[in-house]
């Protein structure tokens, strides 16, 4: 009975100090102070082809082939400025009609100069033109950034809306 009481007392500590040393490892504003460069660039969703029969569900898949980039962030005021360009191809899989296409294209990203804030693990950019992107951070070191966000790409050429999530890495 002593043992187990003692394996009770251990557990309860190793679980006080895994969580203290957790909150001491929140994301925090001076994380990101700095120029990231863009290293890859992916995003992956679903979305609808339009036929002139039958619409069909498509999957979406792409990488990054040529991304330059630049994201900086400063901290009086909060601000953000990214320059740069990707270019890539997109798979599209259509397993009902058993075909996988690719396409290629272009895009200068969706955030360019603004401000930021961050609370826990949400980064909330706000262009000048005004709009908002929620950004979740999936990772960062001080050398390593990894970040992704949820977007609705309206109807387009063949394609119903689509909806995918865009992910970016950045290196200092």
């Amino acid at each position: 009975m002593k043992t187990i009481h003692q394996l009770f007392i251990l557990i309860g500590l190793s679980i006080t100090i895994h969580s203290c040393s957790k909150e001491e490892m929140g994301i925090k504003q001076e994380d990101f102070r700095g120029e990231w460069e863009l290293k890859e660039y992916s995003h992956s969703g679903t979305g609808e082809l339009l036929t002139p029969l039958i619409n069909v569900q498509a999957f979406f898949e792409a990488t990054g082939k040529n991304v330059q980039g630049e994201l900086t962030f400063t901290l009086n005021p909060f601000n953000f400025y990214f320059n740069g360009s990707i270019n890539g191809e997109e798979k599209i899989n259509t397993p009902h009609t058993f075909q996988v296409r690719t396409e290629y294209f272009s895009t200068n990203g969706d955030f360019n100069e603004g401000s930021w804030s961050l609370e826990d693990d949400k980064m909330i950019l706000e262009n000048q033109d005004g709009s908002t992107i929620e950004v979740t951070v999936e990772k960062i070191t001080a050398s390593r950034l990894e970040i992704s966000y949820e977007k609705t790409i309206p109807p387009q050429n063949n394609y119903s809306e689509k909806k995918i999530t865009i992910k970016h890495v950045y290196e200092k």
